[in-house]
């Protein structure tokens, strides 16, 4: 069996969107045989991608938490410096 999902977050900035994709890259390689993923930068929406095949829709729940915990703790960051760069 195969499960997809698909889910977008939305930055300030396409600046915001690049710093978040450059943080998280490291993250996403290597990945099991089994899950698929792929990110695409429009503007300032990263648009997420993420498959999983021949195990429990739960692998993929836990993989899109996992992708989301990341994003929670990357977005204080981000936050920080675009609020250091209007001073």
């Amino acid at each position: 069996m195969r499960h997809e999902a698909v889910f977008s977050v939305r930055f300030c900035s396409q600046e915001e969107a690049k710093m978040a994709e450059r943080s998280l890259a490291p993250d996403n390689k290597p990945l099991p045989p089994y899950l698929s993923l792929e990110v695409d930068r429009v503007g300032e929406e990263l648009i997420y991608k993420v498959a999983c095949s021949g195990r429990p829709a739960q692998t993929l729940l836990s993989t899109l938490d996992d992708i989301i915990q990341a994003l929670l703790l990357v977005e204080p960051i981000i936050c920080e410096i675009r609020e250091k760069g209007r001073k």
